[in-house]
Order: C-alpha cells, then sequence, then structure tokens
C-alpha cells in the first residue's frame, strides 16, 4: 500500500545520505544519470549532474571525485581540485582520489608555469 511504499522511500532517503524528502527523483537515482552522461562524453550536463548529486548525498566520496573527473576533463581544475579535496576528506585512504589531485595540482602548476613564461615573454618584446 501507499505507506508502505512512503515508508520504505523515506528510509532509502535516509541510507543515500539524502536531504530531500524523496521529491527530487529519489536522489537523482544516486548519481546514475551522471555517470551515464560522463560516459556519454557529455562533460558540462555530467558535471551539473555530479553537483546535483554531491549536493543531495555530500557523504559520497565516490561522487566527489566523479565530479572532480568531469571538472578536470573540462579544464575547471581549481573546482577539480576542491572536489577531489572533498572525496580525500571523506575517504582519506583512497590512493585513486589522492592520485587525481595530485594529477589535477601538477595541471595547475604547469598552467601557472606557462602563464608565467608567457607574461616573461610579453614584458621582454
Amino acid at each position: 500500500d501507499s505507506v508502505n511504499v512512503a515508508a520504505r522511500l523515506q528510509d532509502m532517503t535516509k541510507r543515500l545520505d539524502c536531504k530531500a524528502v524523496i521529491s527530487e527523483e529519489v536522489c537523482k537515482m544516486a548519481g546514475i544519470p551522471a555517470d551515464a552522461l560522463t560516459r556519454a562524453g557529455d562533460r558540462a550536463r555530467a558535471a551539473e549532474q555530479w553537483a546535483e548529486t554531491v549536493r543531495l548525498q555530500p557523504r559520497r566520496a565516490a561522487a566527489w571525485s566523479n565530479l572532480g573527473a568531469v571538472l578536470m576533463q573540462s579544464g575547471h581544475l581549481l573546482r577539480a581540485a576542491e572536489a577531489f579535496e572533498r572525496a580525500l576528506e571523506i575517504d582519506a585512504k583512497n590512493t585513486v582520489f589522492a592520485d587525481n589531485l595530485g594529477a589535477v595540482r601538477y595541471e595547475l602548476a604547469v598552467r601557472d608555469l606557462a602563464s608565467a613564461v608567457e607574461d616573461g615573454l610579453a614584458k621582454g618584446s
């Protein structure tokens, strides 16, 4: 009956660490649309969906990491680093999250170095 269904959905919401009361499409199907968009290469929409997933499930480390990966692939390195840091705050022993954060920090350093070299060349001409 509908009372049992509502109780089950409420229980599911608690287990998924959702803040909403089952009206937000059962926590966006726990990240499934975001995963499908990521695999399809639709990075902009995937980032939106992963951001929504972490908003609804802020303690889901893998979702933070997936958000970071999509942001990194899209060139949003600072935001990607923040997402990987959040993933590591939740699961500090996860070496994949740590490696991803290291890769983003490396890319940021390379970008900063390239920018500094360009600035130096522009000033020298």
